[in-house]
């Protein structure tokens, strides 16, 4: 049995939140990672299809006698049960729950049906096919079982509910993506002065989110709105990639101009993270976050969030302990922006985030992958 397993690290939508997990894997983990990316598009076929190309790649490699792999890990994009069944794999497959199907919002251009679970049924034969589950964090897994379970309880016949998600949970566990903290002071530290953005003397609100619909960009403008309409100054610096919502940044940086300090995405993360360092407040109002890279990277930076009651968040800020950074509907939203606004608190402790969401992450997910490996 070798000291270094050799993982098959299958990454079917290498981007974004995907691609920093990854990555992080392989700057701080030991094992022997060989790592099969597709590109970030196309979800749906990454969903359908993707393990085919895998299963291609897969069987490839272990036709060279010795490179044999010892553990299939993949991400929420692959059909692990395809996969299976072209590959004949036969080592313990883990599979990593960035998002599901089941409770991932729809937007509006979605060509689906609320009703059509198909991709839902992706995910569901991937966690029965698959020999652990890990999940980015322990609202997620709640979250995501307790749809599967209602789900299966409308199924005509020949399904145990309760049995199959008794049976799946107990296969479950959470491991954070992790944030590289060191890495983030160590860009800023290698930033010249002279090039960050002067800091600007009203509150600045950062937006640093995709331009999707799932984040929801509308009551982010609303605020703004409600800001202006109250006479207080403000400053706005709008990042992100641009989606199907992006049309609502257009019509901010159209409406305040004179306020906008940046906007566009930013490539570059040295001046991603000293941008977010100017900000002082960030509303978050995504209808469903099921880790929150973005959010805790802000955080970390010191800039003041305002969060949506009973999501993720409160699994890394206390609602009881910071019940002044938190809200309960879109009035709550409001009063509670302008407070902080008008009365800014700094009293947040982050060293939770670096104790608990560091790279370290990584070591407690090889723990799991070693507890599959010696039981083969």
């Amino acid at each position: 049995m070798r000291l270094r397993p050799k993982v098959f690290f299958a990454l079917p939508y290498y981007t974004g939140s995907h691609k920093y997990w990854a990555d992080n894997i392989l700057k701080f983990g030991t094992f022997d990672y060989h790592l099969e990316t597709m590109s970030g598009r196309h979800w749906k076929w990454r969903m359908q299809g993707s393990a085919i190309h895998l299963a291609e790649k897969y069987t490839s490699l272990n036709h060279k006698g010795h490179n044999h792999m010892d553990i299939v890990l993949c991400s929420t994009m692959m059909d692990v049960s395809l996969f299976k069944s072209i590959s004949n794999c036969q080592v313990p497959i883990v599979y990593y729950m960035h998002e599901n199907q089941l409770t991932y919002p729809f937007s509006e251009s979605d060509t689906r049906k609320k009703e059509d679970f198909h991709y839902g049924f992706i995910n569901f034969k991937s966690c029965l096919a698959s020999d652990l589950i890990l999940f980015n964090s322990e609202f997620h897994r709640a979250d995501f079982f307790d749809s599967l379970s209602k789900l299966l309880q409308r199924l005509p016949d020949y399904i145990n509910p309760a049995s199959i998600v008794k049976q799946l949970f107990h296969k479950s566990q959470v491991n954070y993506v992790g944030v590289d903290f060191g890495a983030i002071e160590q860009i800023l530290d290698k930033q010249p002065n002279n090039q960050r953005l002067i800091t600007p003397t009203a509150p600045t609100l950062l937006w640093n989110h995709r331009w999707e619909h799932d984040k929801n960009p509308a009551l982010f403008k609303d605020l703004i709105d409600y800001i202006d309409a109250q006479n207080q100054d403000f400053h706005l610096i709008l990042l992100g990639e641009d989606g199907n919502a992006s049309s609502i940044k257009e019509d901010l940086i159209d409406k305040y101009k004179e306020k906008v300090l940046y906007a566009g995405y930013v490539e570059q993360k040295a001046d991603y993270y000293d941008l977010i360092k100017k900000a002082d407040l960030l509303p978050v109002t995504s209808n469903q976050d099921f880790y929150g890279l973005s959010v805790l990277e802000a955080i970390y930076l010191g800039v003041t969030p305002l969060l949506p009651q009973n999501r993720v968040y409160s699994e890394f800020l206390s609602e009881s302990f910071y019940s002044a950074y938190y809200y309960s509907n879109g009035n709550h939203f409001l009063a509670q922006a302008m407070e902080l606004i008008i009365n800014p608190s700094s009293d947040l402790n982050t060293s939770f985030l670096k104790n608990h969401l560091s790279y370290k992450t990584t070591a407690r997910l090889e723990s799991e992958l070693s507890g599959l490996y010696l039981k083969k």
